[in-house]
């Protein structure tokens, strides 16, 4: 039996749980169910999400040096990408970074790790990859 486990990546990286190996990575699908509001289905290729969540002492001063795409996120394989704030919390940030590819999310998650060692604008960074599995929208 096949158990995918994930823990997030924070200062203490990326990985699946140890002793695992490659039975915890899940199983590639070709496609992904997606429902329109009219409850049309379709089939879309899947998609990862590198979700990244940290605290910001100072949005501007964070947004100036994302905007400055460091790690050149077009050619690193992100496809789109969201910022979000909790509206209780505008001192956290979560971005979501889409690819179409899992290996190069990992990369990115790697890459990104070692760039939180050389910054100060994002603060206590945590992070994860995970698999779109379906969407829908209405």
């Amino acid at each position: 039996m096949a158990v995918s486990l994930w823990r997030r990546a924070g200062a203490r990286g990326i990985g699946y749980i140890t002793g695992l190996g490659a039975a915890a990575r899940p199983a590639r699908t070709a496609a992904r169910p997606v429902v329109d509001w009219e409850g049309e289905r379709r089939e879309e290729p899947t998609m990862y999400v590198l979700r990244v969540e940290h605290a910001v002492p100072d949005y501007a001063a964070w947004k100036q040096a994302f905007d400055g795409d460091p790690l050149g996120r077009g050619a690193a394989g992100v496809r789109g990408y969201r910022v979000m704030r909790p509206v209780a919390d505008p001192g956290r940030v979560m971005i979501d970074l889409d690819f179409d590819d899992l290996e190069r999310a990992e990369d990115m998650l790697a890459r990104l790790r070692e760039l939180w060692t050389r910054v100060t604008v994002a603060v206590g960074p945590e992070a994860e990859i995970t698999e779109v599995v379906e969407t829908g929208r209405y």
